[in-house]
Order: structure tokens, then C-alpha cells, then sequence
């Protein structure tokens, strides 16, 4: 039999790596003579610059990272046209937690907020829905402080006012009794929070490879899917992400939701992926981008084709 071939996943450590739990622990890597490592990423910046370097083979990021990066918007203002997305993620459950004695939009005015990184992601999605309340860029101070268990903690101890959350460590925030202040479902409804991204070059000389891996990433979703393995999924990944049981079955009920959870079989949603370079071009005053030159859906294509 031939040898294991190793991959090395970046990852926002939340409910959506509950695919790679299950794919490690049902043994669809496996199946495709796959060993994945999976390493969490401190930032956006860390998961694209890491995954350029050739670090990383695979991460698992915002849609948004891979447009602001590909245009040149990202944290070093280079043009990288060679990353793109390969799959589709989630359609993103994500929620603005503030601290306790905040009682409404308006009152975030002087406040200090955390974000991943201030020029791409779920920073343009807070910015949106401030704005929807009446709030300027100038009302409020973003600060950086990274990926999402980061922020969280940020929050907890008060150096941070507010905070855009997934599942999850959005279950941590109520239960501590912070605030759920905006639904970015109410705001942007269809927007396209995950994706899977990858380098052209490592994309073309590791094809098969990458095949495999989606692949396997499909067969966990229609197992994480099937009603009958729900009390499985939430034990995995309440053991992976040392979480309550109660946490880890409200994450997965985000993560299977029609609406905010994961996209059908890993596909891409083009009407989601459309949202995100919107909201970017309204954001940031940019033209609106050709969103073709951001994707290929020539591997989940053939890796769907060929899921037993």
C-alpha cells in the first residue's frame, strides 16, 4: 500500500474544524492514505503569509482573507493573485458580543472593539453593521488582537468592549453574561464566511492530493450531516475543542444550520463569494472585482465526482 502523504492545515481553532475531528477520527483521511496535521493559526495574517511561504499546504480562512490578499489588501499591501479558494466552508454564524453594561449600538461610540486583523475578514463585517446603526469609522477604535479564541479572551477581562464571535465561543460570551448586541445574518444574510484556500502552484503540483483531501472533507460533512451520528459529532468535538457538552451542541447545531452553517458537500457558494467582494468594494471604496480570477472549482469538482 502506498505511503501516507502528509498535509499541514491551518485552522481557525471553532466549530468549523468539527470535518477535520471527524474526517481524522472516522478515518476518512485514512481511507485516502492522508496524515493531516492540524494546526491553529493566532491570525489571518499568520494563516496567509505562513500559507505564500509554503508553511501550510491548506487553510482554512474568511473568504474575504483570500480577495484583500489576492488585491493586494492585505496586512502587507502586496498583490497575491496565486492564492485562491478550492472549497466552500460556512455561510458564517457570527455574532457582535459586548461587555455587560453596554446596552445598544449606539453606545459602542468611544468603545474599543477587537478584530483579527483592521483591512480584511469579519473586520469589514463589524464595520457594516455599525454602520447600518449610524456609527462612522471614526467612532470607534479597532484593535488588533487575532483569531477568535484570542478576542474572546480579550473580552472575558474587559480589554476589549466588543467583539465579533462564532460558536463555540459565542456559547462562552452568554454564558459569562456578555451581551449579543448584532445577528450578521440580520445585516448580511447571504455572505460567505469560510472557504478553503490554497496556493495555484501547491494546488497544481499536489492535485491528487488535494483531490483526496476534499474528498475526505465531503465524506465527513454527509457523516457530521446524518441525523443518527449528532450525539458523536457533539462528543468529538466537545472532547477536541475542551468545551461544555452544552457548547459543543449548540456549535454543532450552528455548524448544520440551513442557513448559517456549513455550505452542501463543501460547495462554493458563488451568490455568497459575490457578497463578500460587495461588501469589500462598499468598505473600502475599491471596484468591484472580477470574482472568477478568486476560485477554481476544478478540484471539488472531481473530488465530488468521485466521493463513495
Amino acid at each position: 500500500m502506498p505511503l501516507e502523504r502528509s498535509l499541514r492545515v491551518i485552522v481557525f481553532k471553532g466549530a468549523s474544524c468539527l470535518p477535520l475531528f471527524v474526517a481524522d477520527e472516522q478515518g476518512y483521511f485514512k481511507r485516502q492514505r492522508l496524515d493531516v496535521g492540524i494546526i491553529y493559526t493566532a491570525s489571518s495574517t499568520e494563516q496567509m503569509q505562513g500559507l505564500l511561504m509554503g508553511r501550510w499546504d491548506i487553510a482554512s480562512t474568511a473568504a474575504d482573507n483570500v480577495i484583500a490578499w489576492s488585491m493586494g489588501q492585505g496586512a502587507d499591501g502586496k498583490e497575491h493573485p496565486e492564492i485562491i479558494i478550492v472549497m466552500g466552508g460556512d455561510k458564517g454564524a457570527l455574532y457582535l458580543y459586548v461587555s455587560p453594561s453596554i446596552e445598544g449600538i449606539s453606545d459602542l461610540r468611544g468603545r474599543v472593539l477587537g478584530v483579527d486583523s483592521p483591512q480584511t475578514g469579519f473586520a469589514l463585517v463589524l464595520m457594516k453593521i455599525l454602520a447600518s446603526n449610524g456609527l462612522s469609522r471614526s467612532d470607534y477604535q479597532l484593535k488588533v488582537i487575532g483569531a477568535t479564541n484570542l478576542r474572546l479572551q480579550k473580552l472575558l477581562v474587559g480589554e476589549i468592549d466588543g467583539t465579533l464571535l462564532t460558536p463555540p465561543h459565542s456559547h462562552e460570551a452568554a454564558s459569562r453574561g456578555f451581551k449579543l448586541l448584532a445577528d450578521k445574518d440580520d445585516y448580511l444574510p447571504h455572505y460567505l464566511s469560510g472557504a478553503l484556500a490554497v496556493t495555484k502552484h501547491w494546488a497544481k503540483e499536489h492535485s491528487g492530493v488535494l483531490i483526496e483531501y476534499i474528498k475526505a472533507y465531503i465524506s465527513a460533512l454527509e457523516w457530521i450531516f446524518t441525523p443518527t451520528n449528532r450525539t458523536q459529532a457533539v462528543e468529538i468535538l466537545s472532547r477536541r475543542l475542551e468545551i461544555s457538552v452544552d457548547a459543543a451542541s449548540t456549535a454543532y447545531m450552528r455548524f448544520v444550520d440551513a442557513k448559517s452553517g456549513s455550505t452542501p458537500k463543501g460547495q462554493i457558494s458563488l451568490e455568497g463569494l459575490h457578497h463578500v467582494a460587495a461588501l469589500r468594494a462598499e468598505m473600502t471604496g475599491k471596484p468591484f472585482p472580477s470574482l472568477e480570477r478568486f476560485y477554481d472549482l476544478s478540484y471539488h469538482n472531481k473530488a465530488l465526482a468521485n466521493v463513495v
